[in-house]
């Protein structure tokens, strides 16, 4: 534990991705920021992401353009998708560039009752090329923008949605912001108005097939089609009460993001302390359920307490997070430990942690993992799945050095991630750090594979929640 005097007068976090955030302001989210992360261990092959060339270095090799057959096949799995967050990143997986066959899943969005779905819709319109946006431009979508958008009861969205015409539209006589013109605008231009031809991409023999396989929409399907099951090791020492009150905000948008992509997503918790403040070190709070706000209100109750020196047993959590008998692991299932802590194990206890999460990677639950698959995501389900450990470590500003490096070396060990979270004991700071939470858990569930596409997915929802846009 580290001494609570030493801690938590700030609402800053040290989220990579989140700045901006003064003492009682609400951060800013930053998509372009990086995770510290390790290798993502469970399939073998090319990992997938941007090309590297012989020195290992990513290639910008610019835009990707959907071909007929890959929009096609995302329009499918669109249709497929029965929950909001599976539709959002099928559209966000359409990229900057698509065919016109997917126009008609953008008039349903827009037209829908889901706001989520509305919103991400738009922002993908708002981000695709001049010659994608003018040929998808159907008189459909044209008219829902007009006529739907344009009045939305957000400013931003609806703003958003005259940009949008505007590029459709650049020599259209409507004055920024005077959006009631649009109206008569298209009931002038709409009985001659044709959307611009599509104009296939040039075929290069070498390249890879354009097909929708691969990235994070891989991922997520496999995390519908084989579950997850996620523990959170909590260290439950004196200082650690603004962290346990924030994991249990945290705990509806946890849930609903992950349930929509992992409809049978189960949760556990465990926490630790040390070995001379409770019999054992570690104890399980709640084995693996479904009933996600028993786990979070348990959690929310436990007690901080205990902690004299700054080293905890961090390896007793471990070790009793990965306890199949305790916690009710499944073998064939995606599988997550996340450790969140302020304190480093014992120094001579760093290597039995590293050891912990070095076997549940290589032999979960005592049995061989089994590699396969080229990096797409997904693998046979009949193949027992290796555990990811990951780790968030707490602090003021930054996170203890000890306590850094142990967590680093732990998440690299079990192939996981390492984050670090600052928060206080305020309402504003405990709140800030709930959104911390909520986004690191997002991002070690994909692994730092789809770090790019989880946080675009990320900076978009969040933009929106905090406007209010999805009351």
């Amino acid at each position: 534990m580290i001494p609570t005097t030493h801690l938590l007068a700030t609402a800053a976090l040290t989220l990579p991705f989140l700045s901006g955030a003064g003492p009682g302001a609400e951060p800013e989210f930053d998509a372009s920021a990086t995770f510290e992360r390790a290798p993502t261990i469970g399939q073998e092959g090319d990992p997938g992401g941007d090309e590297k060339d012989a020195e290992g270095e990513e290639v910008d090799e610019g835009p990707r353009i959907l071909d007929e057959l890959a929009t096609r096949g995302l329009m499918v799995r669109y249709g497929h998708a029965e929950h909001w967050t599976m539709q959002c990143l099928v559209l966000l997986s359409l990229g900057v560039s698509w065919h016109p066959q997917a126009a008609p899943i953008f008039v349903g969005a827009l037209e829908g009752k889901e706001p989520r779905v509305r919103a991400f819709a738009l922002e993908v319109l708002h981000r695709a090329q001049d010659d994608c946006l003018a040929c998808n431009a159907t008189p459909e979508l044209v008219t829902v923008l007009i006529e739907e958008s344009l009045k939305d009861r957000d400013d931003q969205f609806a703003a958003r949605a005259e940009a949008v015409l505007g590029r459709i539209f650049p020599a259209a006589d409507v004055d920024p912001g005077d959006r009631s013109k649009w109206r008569s605008f298209w009931r002038d231009a709409s009985e001659t108005y044709e959307p611009a031809p599509w104009v296939a991409p040039p075929v290069d023999p070498n390249a890879p097939k354009n097909t929708v396989s691969g990235g994070a929409l891989d991922r997520a399907m496999d995390l519908r089609e084989a579950g997850l099951e996620l523990c959170f090791c909590i260290d439950a020492t004196g200082s650690m009460g603004p962290l346990i009150s924030a994991t249990a905000g945290a705990a509806e948008q946890v849930t609903g993001l992950l349930n929509g992509f992992a409809p049978d997503l189960r949760v556990a918790s465990v926490y630790y302390r040390d070995e001379e403040d409770m019999t054992g070190a570690a104890k399980v709070l709640d084995e693996l359920t479904n009933k996600y706000s028993k786990v979070f209100k348990r959690i929310g109750n436990l007690a901080a307490e205990g902690g004299g020196d700054i080293p905890e047993a961090v390896e007793r959590g471990l070790e009793v997070a990965l306890d199949r008998k305790e916690v009710g692991w499944s073998l064939q299932t995606n599988k997550l430990v996340i450790i969140m802590g302020d304190a480093p194990p014992h120094p001579p206890n760093v290597p039995r942690a590293e050891a912990l999460a070095t076997q549940a990677r290589e032999r979960p639950l005592g049995f061989e993992a089994k590699k396969r698959g080229t990096g797409s995501g997904r693998t046979s389900t009949a193949a027992p799945r290796p555990f990811v450990i990951s780790c968030i470590g707490v602090g003021q500003g930054s996170v203890e050095s000890r306590t850094e490096e142990s967590f680093r070396r732990i998440a690299t060990a079990g192939g996981g991630i390492y984050a670090a979270l600052s928060v206080g004991a305020g309402e504003s700071q405990v709140r800030a750090a709930s959104r911390g939470i909520v986004a690191h858990v997002l991002r070690m569930t994909f692994g730092e594979r789809w770090e790019r596409e989880v946080g675009e997915f990320l900076a978009i929802y969040f933009d929106y929640l905090d406007r209010e846009y999805f009351d």
